[in-house]
Formats: structure tokens, C-alpha cells, sequence
């Protein structure tokens, strides 16, 4: 991991020694505002073994050059530096009213790759503590 590994809070779980981790702050107003995560990212470089929270299946996918991936924005775990991170906001009132999946996708751009997982677990919990029996 030469050149690192920027990954989303609550992301880094453990690491070697080897591996420094620090802050990295988004670039772009946008994406801290509408993101869903906020302005602060997390970075490890480094060489040695790094660990990831991964709710769900990991899904890695080496994007190329210009290769663009839209991706609701609970479901990406990590990017390495090189691939371009955005948030813009879903096109057309159907998809916004009937969608189902929010205002927002997070918009990455090649190269390099790219972790996500299969399931977001605060979109999970929220839609099965309606069925949690409660004692009142």
C-alpha cells in the first residue's frame, strides 16, 4: 500500500505497526455537506497488514482511467488516493421521490482501486427495528 488508502470513518478496524493512519479531509464543500460522512476521511500508508470494518460481502474493483462507478454513498469502505471522490445529487423526480435510495450517490473516478460492501448497516438496522419487539 505505497501509495495508501483512503478510507471512510468508522472504516479503519486495526493495523501493523508499519501502518500510519491519519486525517484526510475532503476536498470538495459538496461532498462534506451531502456525503453522508462528512468532511473527514481517514488515510493509512504504509506497508504491513491494515484491517477494514466491512458490513456485508468486500467488493473490490480496479476502476481505469476515467472509469467512473456511482455508488450509494453507505457502501463505500475505501479508495486508494488516485481515484477521484464526489457526491452529486440523483437526477429526476422519480428517482428522487420513488427511489428509495436517497438524494445522493458518491461519484468515483479512475484510476485505482476501489473497496465497498454489500450492505450499509445503518440502512439495515433502520429497516428492521420496526420489527424488534419492544416492552411497551
Amino acid at each position: 500500500m505505497p501509495q495508501g488508502l483512503i478510507m471512510q470513518k468508522g472504516a479503519f478496524l486495526c493495523a501493523q505497526d508499519s501502518i500510519e493512519t491519519s486525517i484526510a479531509f475532503s476536498k470538495k464543500i459538496s461532498t462534506g455537506f451531502f456525503g453522508g460522512e462528512g468532511f473527514i476521511l481517514q488515510k493509512a500508508q504504509g506497508n504491513g497488514k491494515l484491517f477494514l470494518e466491512v458490513d456485508g460481502d468486500t467488493i473490490q474493483k480496479e476502476l481505469g482511467a476515467g472509469e467512473v462507478l456511482k455508488v450509494d454513498t453507505g457502501n463505500v469502505v475505501a479508495f486508494e488516493p488516485s481515484v477521484s471522490y464526489e457526491i452529486e445529487m440523483v437526477k429526476g423526480l422519480g428517482n428522487i421521490f420513488l427511489g428509495g435510495e436517497g438524494l445522493f450517490l458518491t461519484r468515483l473516478v479512475g484510476p485505482g482501486k476501489v473497496v465497498l460492501q454489500s450492505q450499509n448497516f445503518k440502512d439495515f438496522a433502520g429497516r428492521i427495528i420496526p420489527y424488534i419487539p419492544n416492552k411497551n
